[in-house]
């Protein structure tokens, strides 16, 4: 594969949840991939969603079979809002975090690809009492490279 654009869709941190993503593969030779992206999509709780984007960069190296090491910030998880009287949820705020994950990808001689990584999110804004800032970063993507 060479140098170029691609789009993918996915469920995971790198597209808030459910949706999409725009990457550019870059080729430093040798089997190593730079990889910026931005990923946009939905995330929610409790039947409430709500909009997001994230970005980061991702470094690969391999052929076919790859290595990936994934580094990003973007809405880190969805958080809702309760009434004290009726139990009913009121909002779904959505926090901000950054992540790391290592993860694998396979490209295929025409272009389709997929990336399972897993890692962990920091929420950079305070998630509330009794919440931790440390959350599991799971992600799959499938897609193709365009051009």
């Amino acid at each position: 594969m060479t140098s170029g654009l691609a789009l993918g869709v996915g469920v995971g941190y790198q597209v808030v949840g459910f949706g999409g993503q725009v990457l550019y593969y870059e080729a430093l030779g040798s089997g190593f991939w730079v990889v910026p992206y931005v990923g946009s999509g939905v995330i929610g709780t409790n039947g409430k969603f709500r909009g997001g984007i994230a970005g980061g960069v991702m470094g690969a190296w391999g052929r076919a079979h790859r290595i990936v090491l994934d580094m990003s910030a973007g809405v880190g998880a969805a958080q809702t809002r309760t009434s004290p009287l009726t139990g009913n949820v009121i909002d779904v705020r959505t926090r901000y975090g950054v992540s790391v994950a290592l993860g694998y990808e396979y490209v295929a001689d025409g272009g389709f690809w997929v990336r399972p990584t897993a890692g962990v999110t920091y929420l950079v804004d305070d998630p509330g009492a009794n919440n931790s800032r440390w959350l599991p970063a799971l992600n799959v993507t499938l897609g193709y490279k365009i051009w």
